[in-house]
């Protein structure tokens, strides 16, 4: 979790379960991922980009 979290544009990492993670950052930091994967010799499988849309950020920042 300490290495994942010094990847270029992490902002914050949390395990999941069987050894995977939800990194968020800031915009799209895949490709920092996958270097940071190959740069350790670890095997990343699989990613995915999830985005909030205006409405969703929107909602959070009215709901308090």
């Amino acid at each position: 979790k300490n290495q994942l979290s010094k990847i270029n544009g992490v902002i914050s990492v949390k395990e999941l379960e069987n050894n995977n993670w939800l990194i968020a950052g800031d915009g799209d930091i895949r490709k920092n991922i996958a270097r940071f994967g190959q740069e350790q010799n670890i095997l990343v499988l699989s990613m995915a980009l999830n985005e909030k849309s205006m409405e969703q950020v929107f909602k959070e920042l009215t709901s308090n």
